[in-house]
C-alpha cells in the first residue's frame, strides 16, 4: 500500500514542480510568453531579465516552495513511512527524491509541452529544507561569485558544487553542521543528481562562458 502511496506522491511532487511560475506571472503582467525573451527559460532568472528583480524575486520563491511541499506535508503529519523506506533491510530517507521530482517537472513541466526553467530554485528550497545551513552557505557562495564574476550562471555552477562537495564529505566522515543531524548518504546522492542536473541544464551557458558571450547582471540591470 505505502508503495502506491509513494508512487503517487512522486507524481504529484512532479505536477506541483511543473506549475510554471514565471511563465504565469509574465503573462499576468504583459500577457507575453516568458519563453519569446531572454534565455527563454521560465525561471526565475529569465522572470528577473524580462519583469525586474521584484517578481524575480517572486519566481524563485514559488519556484522553490514548490520543490518542498510534499516533504513539507510529510514532515508536519509525521508520515514517517512514506519517507523513510526500508530497502534491503536497511533504512532509506527518501525525501530529498520527492524535491528530485519537482526539479524534473519544473525542466520539463507537462503544461508546458515539457519546455521549462533550468532547476536552481527549485533545487534550492530542497536544500534548504533538509539542511537550512547548507542553504545559508550557498546563499552566501552564491552572492560572492555573482559579485566576482558578474555572472548567475556561474554563482549557480560553482555555488551548487562546492554545496554537494560538502555535503558528501560531511556524509562520509559523520560530520555534524553546527550540530544539525548529519546528513544521510542518501540525500548527498540526491544533492549529486539535483547538481548534475543544474550542469546539464547550464550546458550552454557555460559554452557561452567559454566564449565570453554569456550575459552579465550588469548588462541585465542595464536593459532594465
Amino acid at each position: 500500500m505505502n508503495t502506491i502511496i509513494i508512487i503517487t506522491l512522486f507524481i504529484t511532487s512532479y505536477l506541483l514542480g511543473s506549475i510554471p511560475s514565471g511563465y504565469l506571472l509574465t503573462k499576468m503582467v504583459k500577457n507575453d510568453d516568458i519563453r519569446n525573451h531572454g534565455s527563454q527559460s521560465t525561471g526565475a532568472t529569465n522572470t528577473t531579465r524580462v519583469l525586474g528583480l521584484k517578481f524575480g524575486i517572486l519566481a524563485m520563491l514559488f519556484d522553490a516552495l514548490k520543490g518542498i511541499i510534499i516533504p513539507i506535508i510529510l514532515t508536519i503529519f509525521k508520515l514517517i513511512d512514506l519517507y523513510n523506506i526500508t530497502l534491503f533491510n536497511k533504512s532509506i530517507n527518501i525525501i530529498a527524491y520527492y524535491g528530485i521530482f519537482a526539479v524534473i517537472g519544473h525542466i520539463y513541466p507537462i503544461f508546458l509541452n515539457f519546455k521549462g526553467g533550468k532547476a536552481v530554485a527549485t533545487s534550492f528550497g530542497v536544500l534548504a529544507f533538509v539542511s537550512p545551513y547548507l542553504a545559508i552557505l550557498g546563499v552566501l557562495l552564491f552572492i560572492i561569485i555573482i559579485a566576482l564574476t558578474d555572472y548567475v550562471s556561474l554563482g549557480s555552477i560553482l555555488g551548487s558544487s562546492i554545496l554537494v562537495i560538502i555535503a558528501v564529505i560531511t556524509s562520509l566522515l559523520n560530520i555534524r553542521i553546527f550540530n544539525s543531524p548529519v546528513i544521510p548518504i542518501e540525500t548527498s546522492i540526491a544533492f549529486i543528481i539535483l547538481v548534475t542536473i543544474i550542469i546539464l541544464r547550464h550546458l550552454p551557458n557555460i559554452n557561452r562562458l567559454i566564449n565570453g558571450t554569456e550575459n552579465k547582471v550588469s548588462k541585465m540591470k542595464q536593459d532594465k
